[in-house]
Protein backbone atom coordinates (compact mmCIF):
# COMPACT_ATOMS: atom_id res chain seq x y z
CA UNK A 1 0.00 0.00 0.00
CA UNK A 2 3.00 2.20 0.96
CA UNK A 3 4.29 1.44 -2.84
CA UNK A 4 1.24 2.70 -4.40
CA UNK A 5 1.37 6.08 -2.45
CA UNK A 6 4.70 6.66 -3.49
CA UNK A 7 3.91 6.49 -7.42
CA UNK A 8 0.57 8.53 -6.48
CA UNK A 9 3.04 11.46 -4.91
CA UNK A 10 5.30 11.19 -8.15
CA UNK A 11 1.96 11.74 -10.60
CA UNK A 12 0.59 14.47 -8.20
CA UNK A 13 4.10 16.27 -8.14
CA UNK A 14 4.94 15.64 -11.65
CA UNK A 15 0.93 17.42 -12.61
CA UNK A 16 1.62 20.27 -9.90
CA UNK A 17 4.87 20.75 -12.14
CA UNK A 18 2.98 20.65 -15.60
CA UNK A 19 0.39 23.20 -14.24
CA UNK A 20 3.05 25.67 -12.46
CA UNK A 21 4.53 25.53 -16.23
CA UNK A 22 1.37 26.32 -17.61
CA UNK A 23 0.94 29.45 -15.50
CA UNK A 24 4.32 30.19 -16.01
CA UNK A 25 3.86 30.14 -20.12
CA UNK A 26 0.75 32.10 -19.84
CA UNK A 27 2.27 35.15 -17.61
CA UNK A 28 5.36 34.95 -19.64
CA UNK A 29 3.22 35.87 -22.54
CA UNK A 30 1.39 38.53 -20.42
CA UNK A 31 4.05 39.99 -20.16
CA UNK A 32 5.46 39.59 -23.53
CA UNK A 33 2.14 41.43 -24.83
CA UNK A 34 2.54 43.89 -22.17
CA UNK A 35 6.12 44.67 -23.65
CA UNK A 36 5.51 45.06 -26.76
CA UNK A 37 2.67 47.09 -26.04
CA UNK A 38 5.30 49.24 -24.29
CA UNK A 39 7.96 49.30 -26.88
CA UNK A 40 5.18 50.11 -29.52
CA UNK A 41 3.96 53.26 -27.85
CA UNK A 42 7.75 54.53 -27.40
CA UNK A 43 8.21 54.18 -31.00
CA UNK A 44 5.22 56.07 -32.05
CA UNK A 45 6.17 58.85 -29.09
CA UNK A 46 9.36 58.76 -31.37
CA UNK A 47 7.29 59.94 -34.71
CA UNK A 48 5.21 62.17 -33.10
CA UNK A 49 8.09 64.44 -31.96
CA UNK A 50 10.36 64.18 -34.55
CA UNK A 51 11.74 67.81 -33.58
CA UNK A 52 13.04 66.15 -30.36
CA UNK A 53 14.48 63.13 -31.57
CA UNK A 54 17.90 62.98 -33.61
CA UNK A 55 17.93 61.39 -37.32
CA UNK A 56 19.32 58.33 -35.96
CA UNK A 57 17.00 57.83 -33.05
CA UNK A 58 14.27 58.09 -35.51
CA UNK A 59 15.46 55.39 -38.10
CA UNK A 60 15.91 53.42 -35.38
CA UNK A 61 12.14 53.51 -34.21
CA UNK A 62 10.99 53.21 -37.70
CA UNK A 63 13.55 50.07 -37.74
CA UNK A 64 11.54 48.94 -34.47
CA UNK A 65 8.37 49.53 -36.17
CA UNK A 66 9.16 47.79 -39.18
CA UNK A 67 10.22 44.42 -37.49
CA UNK A 68 7.21 44.30 -35.06
CA UNK A 69 4.87 44.79 -38.00
CA UNK A 70 3.21 41.62 -38.14
CA UNK A 71 2.10 41.97 -34.22
CA UNK A 72 0.51 45.30 -34.70
CA UNK A 73 -3.35 45.36 -34.86
CA UNK A 74 -5.64 47.09 -37.34
CA UNK A 75 -6.22 50.38 -34.81
CA UNK A 76 -2.54 50.81 -33.76
CA UNK A 77 -1.24 50.50 -38.12
CA UNK A 78 -3.68 52.98 -38.89
CA UNK A 79 -2.28 55.07 -36.12
CA UNK A 80 1.55 54.68 -36.98
CA UNK A 81 0.47 54.97 -40.77
CA UNK A 82 -0.56 58.32 -40.04
CA UNK A 83 2.28 58.84 -37.63
CA UNK A 84 4.73 57.73 -40.41
CA UNK A 85 2.84 59.98 -43.18
CA UNK A 86 3.06 62.85 -41.41
CA UNK A 87 7.05 62.53 -41.20
CA UNK A 88 7.61 61.52 -44.10
CA UNK A 89 5.93 64.72 -45.60
CA UNK A 90 7.55 67.15 -47.76
CA UNK A 91 7.34 69.69 -45.23
CA UNK A 92 8.92 67.41 -42.63
CA UNK A 93 12.26 68.05 -44.29
CA UNK A 94 13.04 64.75 -43.28
CA UNK A 95 16.51 63.24 -43.84
CA UNK A 96 17.19 60.42 -46.37
CA UNK A 97 17.84 57.79 -43.78
CA UNK A 98 14.63 58.78 -42.09
CA UNK A 99 12.74 59.08 -45.08
CA UNK A 100 13.98 55.53 -46.56
CA UNK A 101 13.32 54.17 -42.99
CA UNK A 102 10.14 55.87 -43.25
CA UNK A 103 9.27 53.87 -46.60
CA UNK A 104 10.64 50.14 -45.06
CA UNK A 105 8.65 50.77 -42.25
CA UNK A 106 5.51 51.61 -43.85
CA UNK A 107 5.63 48.74 -46.32
CA UNK A 108 6.21 45.93 -43.69
CA UNK A 109 3.11 47.80 -41.73
CA UNK A 110 1.07 47.15 -45.29
CA UNK A 111 2.81 43.43 -46.09
CA UNK A 112 1.34 41.86 -42.65
CA UNK A 113 -2.16 43.32 -41.10
CA UNK A 114 -2.02 45.77 -43.44
CA UNK A 115 -3.07 43.98 -46.55
CA UNK A 116 -6.46 44.22 -45.84
CA UNK A 117 -6.23 47.81 -45.74
CA UNK A 118 -7.26 49.83 -48.60
CA UNK A 119 -5.51 53.37 -48.70
CA UNK A 120 -3.99 55.64 -51.40
CA UNK A 121 -0.35 54.70 -50.81
CA UNK A 122 1.00 56.96 -53.45
CA UNK A 123 2.47 59.18 -50.18
CA UNK A 124 4.99 56.46 -49.98
CA UNK A 125 6.20 56.30 -53.31
CA UNK A 126 6.74 60.42 -52.85
CA UNK A 127 8.56 60.27 -50.40
CA UNK A 128 11.19 57.39 -51.57
CA UNK A 129 11.13 59.42 -54.88
CA UNK A 130 12.43 62.36 -52.43
CA UNK A 131 14.99 60.56 -50.75
CA UNK A 132 16.20 58.44 -53.69
CA UNK A 133 16.80 61.96 -55.25
CA UNK A 134 18.03 63.58 -52.33
CA UNK A 135 20.93 60.18 -51.79
CA UNK A 136 22.02 60.28 -55.28
CA UNK A 137 23.04 64.26 -55.38
CA UNK A 138 25.36 63.28 -52.54
CA UNK A 139 27.37 60.91 -54.77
Amino acid sequence: ALAGLGEVHAAVRSDLLLGSLHVDVQKLRKTEAAVLKEMLVAYVRVLRAPQVFDRDTLAAALRGLSKEASRVNVELLQEILGEIRRLLSPEAAQPPLVVLMGVSATLGLLSGVGRGIQMDAGWVLDAFGRALRSGLSFL
